[in-house]
């Protein structure tokens, strides 16, 4: 069955202005979509709101499976964004094992080794804490760990400057909704 995040009526307002207008939009899983817009315009805010870190008014998103309709609290999801989110005194491959420990994640066959490489994480990493590793070398960790968690909403906000996103990636979420 196809995901649906279907958001109806979303307002939110800081200090009285008006930020997000009665937005509505349903996304579907197996898509990548992008949200583009000026300086302020918004983008983070409606992340953040669909993410559960704002408070905002109208009527409340859901996720649609099948015919189910749940509210998006009980899914999990992940914000991917420049605020990184780690425990910093273990190493990525301590990181990534309890990853897959505990989502019953995969690594597409591959190697650890292998499998961080192609998000370009040399193997000579992977037994370095993490609080050695620079903001970029942070995403790509973050996002490795996401791939294998496969969440049912990935929100991306301001990460794609900063390098190539593997394909692999994008393969490993093909039934989540990335946004």
């Amino acid at each position: 069955y196809i995901l649906k995040l279907i958001l109806r009526d979303i307002r939110k307002e800081y200090n009285g202005a008006c930020i997000l207008h009665g937005l509505s939009y349903t996304f579907e899983s197996g898509k990548v979509y992008g949200i583009s817009g000026g300086s302020g315009s918004g983008k983070t805010t409606l992340l953040r709101c669909i993410a559960r870190e704002y408070d905002y008014t109208g009527t409340d998103t859901v996720i649609e499976a099948g015919k189910s309709f749940f509210k998006t609290d009980v899914f999990e999801y992940a914000l991917l964004d420049k605020e990184i989110v780690m425990p910093r005194m273990i190493t990525p491959r301590q990181y990534i094992k309890q990853c897959i420990k505990e989502h019953k994640g995969s690594i597409f066959g591959c190697s650890l080794e292998e499998y961080t490489e192609l998000f370009g994480l040399p193997a000579d990493k992977l037994d370095v804490v993490i609080k050695r590793f620079t903001g970029e070398e942070l995403q790509i960790i973050q996002m490795i760990a996401v791939s294998i968690i496969k969440p049912a909403v990935v929100l991306m906000d301001e990460i794609i400057g900063y390098f190539v996103i593997p394909q692999l990636f994008f393969e490993a979420l093909s039934e989540s909704i990335v946004i």
